[in-house]
C-alpha cells in the first residue's frame, strides 16, 4: 500500500516512523518535506531505501496540506488505497498498522480510521462540535475513541476522485463527504494515542491547531447539513493555524504531480 508521510523539521524521528511503516508492509513510501531546516531530507537518504521517495517543497505548507499534497500523489499514481502516517510518530506499532493496511485492502473501506480513546477534547468548542458531528453521521455511533484529525488514517480512491482536493487537508470534512456519497466508513485498529509516541509541541502552536480543526468541524457540519461553508458557531470564528495553510502552494504542487 502506498503510505504518505508529511514531514516538517522532523530529522530526529523520521527514520523511526519510515522503520514503522516499512516494517508494516508499506510501499512505496512519499514523504512530503515541506519547509524543513533541519536536515530531515539528509536523514532519510541516509537510509538508502529504495522504496522511500521524497517530493520536497522548500516552503511549510500549514496544518495538513500535506495530506491533501498527498491526495495529489495518490491519485497520481493511481492508488486503491493510501496510508497518511505522521513523520514525527515513533511509536511501534507495526503490528496494528499490519494488520490495519491488510483490513482496509480485504474490505475495500473507503476512510479507515484508528481509535486511540480520545472521547473527549479539553476544548470546549471542538468537544462540542465533534460530539454533534458524529450524532449527525449515519455512521457517527462506530467512531468512538475516534477523530480523524488524529492517528493514522487510509483513503481509498474513491473518496480521493470525489472530494475537492483542499478538504484532504480538512479532516473531519471527509467524513461528511463519505456520508453524503454512501461511502464506507469503519474503524480498523484501536491503541492507545501514547503509543504514537508523537512529538511534543509548543502550547501556542496545540491551540492554534485545535483552533484549526474546530474550524473544520464546523465546515463538515455544513457540508453534512448542505448549508453554506462556514467556520462560524455560536458567535465565534475559528482560525487557529487555518491561516497558514497554503492553497496556492498546494495548487502548484498538485499540477506538478499531475504533469510530471
Amino acid at each position: 500500500m502506498l503510505c504518505v508521510m508529511p514531514a516538517h523539521n522532523e530529522a530526529g524521528r523520521i527514520v523511526g516512523a519510515l522503520r514503522t511503516v516499512l516494517g508494516a508492509g508499506a510501499d512505496p513510501v512519499v514523504v512530503i518535506a515541506n519547509g524543513c531546516r533541519d536536515g530531515t531530507e539528509r536523514r532519510i537518504r541516509s537510509m538508502g531505501d529504495p522504496r522511500v521517495h521524497i517530493l520536497d517543497w522548500p516552503h511549510p505548507l500549514g496544518v495538513d496540506v500535506p495530506r491533501a499534497v498527498g491526495a495529489a500523489v495518490a491519485l497520481a499514481r493511481r492508488a486503491p488505497h493510501t496510508l497518511w502516517y505522521d513523520g514525527d510518530w515513533i511509536g511501534d506499532v507495526r503490528h496494528e498498522l499490519r494488520r490495519f493496511m491488510r483490513d482496509v485492502e480485504r474490505f475495500d473501506v473507503d476512510v479507515a480510521l484508528w481509535d486511540l480513546g480520545v472521547d473527549r477534547f479539553p476544548d470546549p468548542a471542538l468537544d462540542h462540535l465533534w460530539r454533534k458531528l458524529k450524532k449527525e453521521l449515519p455512521f457517527g455511533g462506530r467512531l468512538a475513541g475516534v477523530h480523524p484529525s488524529l492517528g493514522p488514517l487510509s483513503l481509498s480512491a474513491r473518496l480521493l476522485r470525489a472530494v475537492p482536493l483542499p478538504d484532504v487537508a480538512k479532516p473531519p470534512t471527509l467524513l461528511a463527504h463519505a456520508a453524503r456519497l454512501g461511502l464506507r466508513v469503519e474503524v480498523l485498529a484501536r491503541c492507545p494515542l501514547a503509543r504514537l509516541a508523537s512529538a511534543h509541541r509548543r502550547s501556542e502552536h496545540r491551540a492554534a491547531v485545535i483552533e484549526a480543526v474546530t474550524g473544520d468541524t464546523v465546515e463538515a457540519l455544513c457540508l453534512l447539513d448542505g448549508r453554506p461553508r462556514t467556520r462560524r458557531f455560536a458567535g465565534t470564528t475559528y482560525i487557529g493555524a487555518h491561516r497558514n495553510r497554503r492553497w496556492d502552494h498546494l495548487a502548484a504542487l498538485a499540477a506538478s504531480i499531475r504533469g510530471g
